[in-house]
């Protein structure tokens, strides 16, 4: 027998087979909710997965079904599978409304997803006239720290979200859908101005000035010694540099995780003219000033790292690289 004042309630249930309504869900921005830079998630393992605020868009009634379905396995700290609260209490739109609880089920993993489950075990009016669901909002809190694998944090990781009632007949309808996609967020931290793009080439052959003769004192070590040596990016001269303007775009927001710590620049190109011994002191490059706390050399690339502490965070500026040909041998030492 069903009460008065669930009159409204229970028939919008019933309406609600004919087709369905959306929820919002979102995680929630004042406990938990994840805000990283590109950059500062680059590398993570796991990130923690946010709290959800839902709100309801649909009549509800006891023994209704409702589920959250992870397009990711969530685990805790151990490894072992997630854990979330074994009973929610929804909140009215109207407070006093109504008493409103849900009961967890089950909670089932596998490569692919986690899916949470919970029924309405108790809705209960506290007014006498009729009352609606529609509004109702509730959090879904995970029991410890709920974790999703870094691969699935960067690549889109969300989550969807159903109830679903019996109708007269006995049959399982949705009434009420929802979905978050944006379960963590990203935003670029580093950016490059309009003077950063270019194209160079590093000239490390022996020069000639005007006491060079075309003989065979030319090689000997007393005259090449007074040999202008060339060492530059094709459109400059002497010691010669190119320069990258980075900026740091992070604005600061304080749930915002940043990176401070590392920065990494690579230069792309055909490195084989550096000789092992000497490339570091040959090719170089500082940030606001500093020198990179790390320099790697390949045939094709070169690695400039500055690494920092939570502390002591690294100061994001232009980046400037430099070559010096004459502590590259002059173009004479042997390409290693």
């Amino acid at each position: 027998m069903i009460k008065k004042t669930f009159l409204a309630v229970a028939v919008g249930a019933a309406l609600g087979a004919a087709g369905t309504n959306a929820a919002t869900v979102a995680p929630d921005a004042a406990n938990g909710a994840n805000d990283f830079t590109t950059e500062a998630a680059e590398n993570l393992d796991f990130f923690q997965v946010p709290d959800l605020d839902v709100t309801l868009a649909a009549e509800y009634q006891e023994d209704d079904e409702v589920v959250f379905v992870f397009d990711a396995p969530l685990v805790d700290e151990t490894g072992a599978e997630a854990d979330f609260e074994t009973t929610i209490d929804v909140t009215p739109a109207t407070p006093g409304d109504f008493n409103m609880t849900l009961g967890l089920v089950s909670i089932v993993s596998d490569a692919d997803s986690t899916t949470v489950k919970y029924r309405v075990t108790d809705l209960t009016t506290l007014t006498t006239s009729s009352v609606s669901t529609i509004g109702g909002s509730f959090d879904l809190n995970g029991i410890g720290n709920v974790l999703v694998d870094g691969d699935s944090g960067r690549s889109g990781f969300s989550v969807a979200y159903t109830a679903q009632t019996n109708d007269l007949s006995g049959t399982t309808v949705p009434i009420d859908t929802g979905s978050s996609s944006a379960m963590i967020t990203f935003s670029t931290q580093y950016s490059t101005g309009t003077s950063s793009g270019f194209s160079k080439t590093i000239d490390s052959e022996a020069g000639t000035d005007t006491g060079y003769t075309d003989d065979d004192s030319a090689t000997s070590t007393s005259n090449r010694a007074v040999i202008a040596s060339r060492s530059v990016f094709t459109d400059g001269t002497a010691i010669d540099s190119a320069t990258i303007t980075l900026a740091d775009d992070d604005d600061g927001t304080p749930t915002r995780f940043a990176m401070t710590t590392l920065v990494t620049a690579v230069l792309n190109g055909d490195f084989t003219f550096l000789a092992d011994a000497t490339a570091s002191a040959a090719l170089s490059a500082t940030m606001e000033g500093v020198a990179s706390t790390s320099a790697v050399y390949t045939d094709s690339t070169a690695t400039f790292t500055w690494a920092g502490t939570e502390t002591a965070p690294v100061a994001v500026g232009d980046i400037v690289f430099s070559f010096d040909n004459s502590a590259n041998g002059s173009g004479e030492l042997a390409m290693d």
